[in-house]
């Protein structure tokens, strides 16, 4: 592991005042490796990346203002100080895992690197300051970069809000050339390392990748729509749909009146969607248009709703519709459906359901003797194969013979 101390202070200190405006330019390697971080150890990171001489060949203990470097990112001044000794302490001790730079013949790294980021990081009390300095590293991902990068607009990184808006931030941009681009969900969670944090990739796509995209499409300069790809019934990859908006792109205002005073007998303006959609959106807003949901709603979703969530939920209404429990028009229970996300909370609701049983199921088996849980694992495998057999009439009918139908 690299040098490593927050111990002492050092005795050559440059100080400078924060940098708020540019870029930071990372390159591939740190952009693709393998740490956990918060949202404020992610700006942190950032914004002192942006403190560094870029230019140079190593990198200086250096020290920043605690109330500047709050106000950059955008901290509650009150509490700034107390708030970033703990996010410096934290990432203090957090350790990337990157890919080297050495090279094989066919291009890929020879091996994976290990280190702290930072030599040293630490809140110098009674000094209201940071005094950092990277660890010499991640010198050649920060330092004298020229190739294989990504440059990151400082204020609008510290704008994106959640742990991992920036990290697929990051990423898009690494991937805008290549779109439509796919990328497995176990890479992605591996990447980002939240371990058991989301218990399966459903809830990882919702709780991370719809909101990172809200954020990117609200906050950068990118409009991103993504489609979940299933390997049988579970989600294995995401396919990102990334175009750049274009410079008079303005977020869509619905300004239709709650309650309009009177029917208009002008001619209804015809809603254009935006040039940059990907057809995956405009399918998926003509679809909604077809359901009976308004132009305006339909584009105002789009916007605003990630393409998993409209369509999840427009399954989980036809669904709904097909058990005959519709409540009113398909539309109006579409709109609220989406609205409200009914699908992501009836599947969190099911999951909770389901861990419910399981345990209760524990629970019975370890009061059984050995021989009743022998009968009754005997019987849950019958009961599953029987199943099985119904639902699928041209499996084993050796075993079961052929299946006709009562009715």
């Amino acid at each position: 592991m690299n040098q490593h101390s927050n111990e002492n202070l050092p005795s050559v200190l440059r100080e400078r005042s924060i940098r708020t405006e540019g870029v930071v330019k990372w390159r591939n390697e740190l952009v693709e490796s393998r740490y956990a971080s918060t949202e404020a150890e992610m700006k942190l990171l950032i914004a002192l990346s942006a403190q560094i001489n870029s230019s140079s060949d190593h990198f200086d203990y250096t020290v920043v203002s605690a109330k500047e470097l709050g106000a950059l990112m955008m901290l509650n001044a009150e509490g700034t100080y107390s708030f970033l000794e703990k996010v410096a302490n934290k990432l203090f001790d957090r350790v990337v895992t990157f890919k080297s730079l050495e090279k094989m013949s066919d291009g890929r790294s020879k091996t994976e690197e290990k280190y702290h980021i930072f030599e040293y990081l630490k809140y110098l009390r009674g000094q209201g300051a940071i005094g950092f300095k990277f660890s010499s590293a991640v010198a050649p991902l920060l330092l004298q970069v020229k190739s294989a990068y990504v440059q990151t607009p400082i204020e609008t990184a510290m704008q994106l809000k959640g742990p991992y808006s920036n990290r697929l931030f990051m990423a898009v941009m690494q991937w805008e050339k290549l779109s439509p681009y796919t990328v497995a969900l176990d890479d992605l969670r591996d990447r980002f390392q939240t371990g058991s944090k989301y218990k399966n990739n459903a809830e990882f796509v919702r709780s991370v990748i719809d909101y990172s995209v809200q954020q990117i499409n609200m906050y950068t300069y990118y409009n991103i729509s993504v489609e979940a790809l299933k390997s049988g019934r579970k989600i294995s990859h995401i396919k990102f749909f990334i175009r750049k908006k274009t410079a008079a792109a303005q977020p869509a205002i619905d300004v239709t009146p709650e309650y309009p005073a009177k029917e208009s007998t002008k001619p209804k303006e015809k809603i254009e969607v935006p040039l940059e959609w990907s057809n995956v959106q405009k399918d998926t807003y003509d679809e909604l248009v077809r359901y009976g949901i308004s132009k305006n709603i339909a584009k105002k979703f789009i916007q605003e709703k990630t393409l998993f969530v409209i369509k999840s939920n427009i399954d989980y209404v036809k669904d709904i519709e097909k058990k005959g429990k519709l409540k009113g028009t398909f539309a109006a229970y579409l709109n609220t459906a989406i609205t409200d996300d009914y699908a992501g909370t009836n599947a969190r609701i099911a999951e909770q359901e389901a861990r419910a049983a399981e345990l209760k199921k524990q629970e019975k088996l370890a009061a059984m003797s050995p021989e009743e849980r022998e009968d009754y694992e005997e019987h849950e495998k019958w009961f599953r194969e029987m199943n099985e057999a119904m639902n699928n009439p041209n499996k084993n009918q050796k075993e079961f013979g052929p299946y006709e139908p009562l009715f």
